[in-house]
Order: C-alpha cells, then structure tokens, then sequence
C-alpha cells in the first residue's frame, strides 16, 4: 500500500525542525539604527529616576521623578526624526509624577520639546523655548519656567505659569500625535537583540580575525552583507566577574556585538572605557535584572531587564525598566568629531538575518517528504503490531 504524505504534516515538520524564525528588514534595522542613535534613553515600562538624562528619552510606561529631573538638555536643540516622525526631546506615553525639568539648548518657541499622553502631576518647568503637549490633565500641577513659550494641553488647571498661553480642546492626533509605543519603540528593539544574538551561527557569515580588544572570552570578526562585525559572545556571571575590563576597540568594523547571556546579581564593575565604544551594542538578549555598579560606555540593549544604575552610563540605554540612580551621559565624553555619544556603527549589512541559524535550516521539499513518510510509516508499523498483539492467539 502506498502511504500519502499530508501537507499539513509536511508543514508541521518544517515547523518542528526550522523552529520560530523571523527576518530583520532593511525597514526595520533603519528604525533601530535611528532610535540608537538619537535617543540617550528608550524604557519600554516605568523610569524611576533620581537624576538627569542629557539627551532625548522615551517612555512607554510613568515617568516617575523624585526631586527635579533634568532631561533633554545637552543635545543641541535637536528632536528625533524616526520614520519621518518628530518627536519630542522628551516623549512619555504614561504619567509623568514628581519634578521634571526638560529642556533643549538653542530650540525655538516652536520646537515640540515635550509630549505627554498621560497626566502630569508635580513640578513640570520648561527651561528654553519650546512646547509642552499634554493629552490627559495637570490639574494642579506647577508647570512654568524661564522662556517657556506655550503651554498646550486637551483640560488643564495651572498655577505659576507667567505669560504663558494655554491652549486647550485641542484634538489628541495634535497633542500626542503617535502611534504605539510598542510597534515604533519596543518590537523593532527586541526583535534586534534577539537576531544578533545568533549572529555568530548564521549562514553566509566568513570568520576573520578578531580584530577588538578585549579581555572578554575571545570571539571573531564576520563578514556579512559586505560589512565587517565583531562578535563577543560570554555570559552575565563571567562579565560580573570581571573586575578590570580595559574596554573595547571595534576597530574599523562596521560594529561590535558583545552578545551577553544569562541573569547574575552581582553587580557590573566599571567598564574603563579606553577606546571608543559608541560603534559597541552590548546585547543583553535574556537578561531579566541588571545592575550596573561601576561606569559604563556604549549603547546597552537590554530588552527584557529591569535594571538599576548605580553609576553614570554614557551611551544610548534600552530597558524594559530602569532606576535610575545615576546620571545617563549623552554629549559628554563624545568621541571625537561627534556630537553626542550615540550609536556610530552601521547595521544595513545585517538585513537578511534571521533568528534561525544554519544548524536548523529546513530540509529540501524532497528529504521533508521522506522524512514525513518515514515518520508516518513507522507510526502505522507500531499500530500493527499492537493490533496484532491484542488478538487472542497471536
């Protein structure tokens, strides 16, 4: 008899043996590359925050200050444009609570300086020209400060605000005019931590040298889409327990991946930060809890961690949560002939990556369907015999 192999049983396989996979987009790197360059901060949840944020941050959950926070002050005046999309310097989609002073260097009375879905509670002062666009409320709220150009808000009641206009009824696409948090923020960035992470598996790659510097576990240099990365694979606990890491030199690689597995408790020591880590991503793919006890350099990637940082960071940081009790440092340190300490490496070349490696690819049509045909004929093999078993005087 000749066994039929079902379609939906080949599809099945296929997907037993490939495994979940998705493609990184020309589309959707050009998003990550723009969000880690522009923005010092990126929380998908709650910011908790004692201390200040040089450059523009965006907030999918509550901002929640203690004391007066500073943010958005050190970047030129200049907002984000991802997509063609301008945001603020500032762009929170929860509640902002507590002090909060955002500010832009040399921005107009014009300039979106900061977006808030939610309500705004406390102490809000905008420090240079620039327009504050609230969704919810501020019923109570103080909001004012030097040269505040306009206050505009759908309901409001304030108190402080000297020559100020307040503009109120405005539709919610002109105050908060954005779309979800997760589609433009969060699953670009994880869907990022999660293809590097098996960059060094994938196929079509061509190992070189190791060309970065480190005391980290060795790791190689690969060619792919005609550019040159690094990647450094070790786990949470062994960078943990690294107390003298000297730093990374990436060299002329389009980038360095340092793919960062695991959870520890222990705290990370100082990263010394000898050379210029602004082309580094650290990719802290699984990571669910961080703590940064010592200074750090680079853009940390982190999408699953709720983290705290007990020392300045310098670079572009995405949390699922972060306390902040420390400064994030976004012009300072700048390598030399940038503006800002944002992420300078290239990852066009990484648009056909996929998270499923070369190990388990899916077999040709032909090999599925013997595959399929084995499986299913073995099957019916097993339910002979237990039939022939069962009858009496077999």
């Amino acid at each position: 008899m000749q066994t039929k192999v079902h379609l939906s049983v080949v599809a099945a396989l296929a997907s037993v043996i490939a495994g979940p996979a998705f493609a990184l987009t020309s589309t959707e790197l050009s998003t990550d590359q723009q969000i880690l360059s522009q923005y010092n901060l990126v929380n998908f949840g709650d910011l908790n925050t004692s201390n200040e944020t040089e450059g523009p941050i965006a907030v999918g959950g509550n901002f929640i200050a203690t004391g007066n926070h500073n943010a958005g002050f050190n970047n030129g005046g200049a907002d984000p444009v991802v997509n063609g999309t301008t945001y603020g310097e500032v762009t929170v989609y929860g509640n902002v609570t507590g002090g909060f002073n955002p500010s832009v260097t040399g921005a107009s009375a014009s300039t979106p300086l900061a977006y808030v879905q939610g309500n705004i509670s406390g102490q809000f002062s905008l420090n240079n020209p620039g327009t504050l666009n609230v969704e919810g409320t501020a019923v109570g709220a103080t909001i004012g400060g030097t040269n505040t150009a306009s206050v505009n808000t759908s309901q409001s009641v304030f108190t402080g605000v000297s020559s100020v206009p307040v503009h109120t009824g405005l539709s919610t696409s002109s105050v908060f005019p954005f779309g979800s948090f997760t589609s433009n923020f969060q699953t670009p960035l994880t869907d990022l931590a999660n293809a590097l992470a098996v960059l060094p598996t994938t196929a079509g790659v061509t190992a070189q040298a190791l060309g970065s510097q480190t005391n980290l576990t060795a790791g190689a240099d690969y060619t792919y889409g005609g550019k040159t990365y690094g990647v450094i694979t070790t786990t949470l606990a062994n960078l943990a327990a690294d107390t003298n890491l000297v730093g990374i030199n990436n060299g002329s690689n389009a980038a360095t991946i340092v793919i960062v597995t695991g959870n520890s408790s222990t705290a990370l020591t100082a990263l010394n930060g000898n050379d210029d880590e602004s082309k580094v991503i650290w990719d802290f793919v699984n990571a669910t809890s961080l703590n940064f006890g010592g200074s750090w350099y680079g853009t940390i990637l982190a999408p699953l961690a709720n983290f705290t940082a007990n020392s300045d960071l310098t670079g572009t940081v995405v949390a699922n949560s972060l306390t902040q009790n420390a400064e994030l440092h976004w012009t300072s340190n700048a390598p030399s002939g940038a503006s800002n300490y944002g992420f300078r490496g290239d990852l066009s070349g990484l648009s056909a990556l996929t998270s499923s490696p070369a190990a388990t690819q899916v077999p040709e049509p032909a090999s599925l369907a013997l595959l399929g045909t084995g499986l299913i004929g073995a099957a019916l093999l097993r339910r002979g015999l237990k039939r022939r078993s069962a009858q009496p005087g077999q």
